[in-house]
């Protein structure tokens, strides 16, 4: 193979060992059973549809029915699900097909980052380094939950072709190429990409004081961005205005970095597993939202010392900045991604302290409240400090001082353990449901209806409700209810309902808002009933039977007459 493909090769196998808990449980395991599985429960569905050329209901899932386009009511996952696609010609289990896709979007981050950071620093060692801190930059740790906000393989293609591009016109096709996949892989990372290629034509502009060119690098990079994504964005927009989706001010709050956030790490590497640290991070008391993570001290040092010169003279240490538009374009996207990340109101280790940051006024222009947890422009604040880390490594010149920075960093940045966890969807409610959906597709009402009224914690909650959805994918039935990044008013009435008829032993009204409800079968699952409702659940399933209103199916199924 040759020493070309050596750190290539290392890289893979250290992917596969940091995995090796999911490697080794491909078809049982997943990250988490939250968004994991409703990410599975996307991409599936979505490749169902492409290969059954279904494309008239492309758009809607199995959830929310009778609601149309339900799916932008969350990212599409139309990237990753292409990309599976041919996988899907061989492989038939929907957890086995996510978790291929899962390693092979590390593989892709890798390959992206590498040759953008080859092109950049002109050096194949260097640009190793760089890829390995942008896949496993602390970024990587404060989002690892999040799998739409670590697939940026189409950013850093877009970003490796328009530095290569020098005015150069399909070049700047295929910026814009990758920025329309970038879209349909994660919209918060096509904001932060929008905002690269923005800074980088006006600084280009700054350099060479040619408005035409960058007008025309313009053009063709946002034009074929809308011309690919505009039925996208248009379905967005309706999907918005169609649900009533707005956000809550207090939301941008609770989702934001606090400025102590950058003093704690975040990360589960190998350098911060230990009682030190862990005592270190119990002064974090910012535990709710999102939260940011320290640079690491390799990654901070490294980084200040490429972004400042300093040189000696006979009375004073001088210190200097040198004047290159390829610094200034990292140095804004980090300024940019620090302060951003911030959000609207400045918050201290855990205190709301209520003072305004600057997007409080960026709160303003429309579609920039589309980005709800802004921690995640931390990913360009990390992006930035890494540049400057590999000029100043770039620099280094004994092997000795050299192998200890490189030690130092790869300890800091590579995961100490990364577990997966167990799980199943199928139950036997669902072998019922079946048969039932394989002769017409049935809309079905689950209850615990939403996330909110299951026993144990909201994350639990959250990973019942995912679940039931990822089981549609077997049963082929519609659901009333489910789960996305936005919580329906229906499905959230009809929850109320329910426990109002619970509360007050109503079983008429219990039964009146199950029919009215558009479900024409009813699912209990009893072991995530809060305990305090199973026996009232019980009274009224025996009193509508008693009377047909519902007709037992198989146990807990049960037919609305």
């Amino acid at each position: 193979m040759g020493s070309k493909y050596t750190k290539h090769i290392l890289f893979v196998v250290a992917l596969l060992f940091i995995f090796r808990d999911l490697v080794g449980n491909m078809s049982t395991n997943l990250p988490d059973w939250r968004d994991y599985a409703f990410i599975t429960w996307i991409t599936n569905q979505n490749i169902n549809h492409i290969k059954t050329l279904d494309f008239a209901n492309i758009f809607n899932t199995n959830a929310f029915f009778p609601h149309t386009n339900t799916l932008f009511l969350s990212e599409t996952f139309f990237t990753l699900s292409l990309v599976g696609l041919p996988i899907s010609l061989f492989v038939k289990d929907p957890i086995i097909l996510f978790n291929l896709l899962f390693l092979l979007t590390f593989v892709l981050n890798y390959v992206s980052s590498f040759l953008f950071w080859k092109k950049i620093t002109k050096s194949e060692g260097v640009a190793f380094i760089g890829s390995v801190a942008t896949v496993f930059s602390p970024y990587f740790y404060a989002q690892f939950g999040h799998f739409q906000m670590i697939t940026y393989w189409p950013l850093m293609f877009s970003l490796y072709f328009l530095v290569e591009s020098k005015r150069n016109k399909k070049k700047l096709f295929l910026v814009g190429l990758f920025l329309a996949i970038q879209f349909l892989a994660s919209v918060y990372l096509t904001y932060f990409l929008c905002v690269a290629i923005l800074l980088y034509l006006f600084f280009d502009f700054l350099k060479n004081r040619n408005i035409k060119s960058v007008l025309v690098s313009f053009f063709i990079i946002f034009s074929l961005f809308l011309t690919l994504d505009g039925v996208f964005i248009k379905g967005y927009m309706n999907t918005q205005k169609y649900f009533g989706v707005k956000r809550e001010y207090g939301e941008y709050v609770g989702y934001s970095a606090h400025l102590t956030d950058y003093l704690f790490p975040r990360q589960q590497s190998y350098l911060y597993n230990n009682t030190f640290f862990k005592k270190w991070n119990a002064y974090n008391k910012h535990n709710l939202g999102e939260v940011a993570s320290f640079p690491g001290f390799v990654l901070t040092i490294t980084a200040l010392l490429g972004i400042f010169g300093f040189k000696n003279s006979k009375n004073s240490i001088v210190v200097m900045f040198k004047k290159e538009v390829e610094r200034y374009w990292f140095l804004s996207l980090a300024t940019i991604g620090f302060l951003f990340s911030l959000g609207p109101r400045l918050n201290f280790n855990g205190v709301y302290s209520g003072i305004p940051t600057i997007y409080t006024l960026l709160l303003k222009i429309p579609f920039v409240e589309a980005i709800r947890g802004l921690e995640r422009w931390s990913f360009l604040f990390y992006f930035g400090l890494t540049y400057f880390s590999l000029l100043y490594i770039k620099t280094i010149k004994r092997r000795s001082v050299l192998f200890i920075v490189l030690t130092i960093l790869l300890l800091e940045l590579m995961p100490f353990k990364t577990l997966t966890y167990a799980g199943s969807y199928i139950t036997n409610n669902d072998e019922v449901l079946r048969d039932i959906c394989s002769i017409q597709k049935t809309a079905i009402l689950e209850i615990p209806v939403t996330h909110f009224d299951t026993t144990g914690s909201i994350a639990e909650g959250v990973s019942y409700i995912t679940t039931r959805e990822l089981a549609t994918l077997y049963n082929h039935c519609h659901l009333i209810n489910g789960y996305t990044g936005y919580d329906l008013p229906s499905i959230a009435n009809t929850k109320n309902q329910i426990y109002e008829s619970i509360a007050s032993k109503d079983s008429q009204g219990f039964y009146k808002t199950i029919s009215e409800s558009g479900a024409q079968i009813l699912v209990l699952n009893r072991k995530n009933l809060l305990p305090e409702t199973i026996t009232t659940f019980n009274k009224f399933l025996l009193e509508l039977v008693k009377t047909s209103q519902l007709k037992p199916l198989g146990k807990d199924v049960y037919k609305i007459n």
